[in-house]
């Protein structure tokens, strides 16, 4: 797929913003044409403002998820309907995951933005498992209805998009075979880059859960 000349910018810079304006609007927007980006690329200073532009493309993505997760909670009358949002949820997110990995940016940012990534979708996951489990606690389904409710969550688990191949291209993401743990498998990542260890990068929503 060819890029779009209309985000082919003067200077990486110009190229990245452009790239995530149209991303912001659209998630679909191919990433496969962005610059790759070192520590030594930019100053200190044009980096902060090129990534006050991506953390607020993943953000406005973050938000529509978040909505159309609301959405589909509230208008769902049953574990198949449920079933059938979620697939789409999970495809929507992926987006957000695509560019938190994307291989141009620099490392230490992408370990960041990929770590609290996948810490918030975890998070999620057990967040709408909990607001199921409150459905048959509070008296709105039965216990029949809450075990099917409950595998219908877990077989569309958010997390499941932490095995996906990731394109850039603008394609979907597609669903892969975990890869073998390593000796490290459990341990944080730890960032020790002086340009990035003092950053969160958090663009996805709030720490609190917003689920319904």
């Amino acid at each position: 797929m060819h890029p779009n000349p209309r985000l082919q910018g003067s200077s990486p810079y110009e190229t990245w913003v452009m790239t995530m304006r149209a991303w912001e609007a659209d998630p679909t927007t191919p990433l496969d044409h962005l610059p790759v980006l070192t520590d030594e690329t930019f100053t200190p200073e044009t980096f902060s403002r090129l990534f006050a532009h991506v953390l607020k493309a993943m953000q406005a993505v973050s938000d529509r998820w978040q909505h159309l997760l609301v959405q589909a909670w509230a208008t769902s009358s049953n574990s198949f309907e449920l079933g059938r949002e979620l697939v789409q949820l999970r495809a929507t997110l992926s987006r957000r995951l695509q560019l938190a990995g994307h291989p141009s940016l620099p490392e230490k940012a992408r370990e960041i933005l990929l770590r609290d990534t996948r810490a918030a979708i975890s998070r999620y996951q057990r967040d709408l498992e909990d607001n199921v489990r409150r459905l048959h606690s509070s008296g709105h389904v039965d216990r029949k209805e809450l075990d099917r409710m409950l595998m219908v969550v877990r077989e569309n688990s958010f997390e499941g998009l932490l095995t996906y191949n990731v394109s850039h291209d603008g394609s979907r993401a597609m669903a892969a075979p975990l890869p073998p743990p390593g000796p490290h498998h459990h341990e944080p990542t730890t960032i020790r880059a002086t340009r990035w260890d003092h950053r969160r990068v958090v663009p996805l929503p709030s720490e609190e859960s917003q689920t319904p």
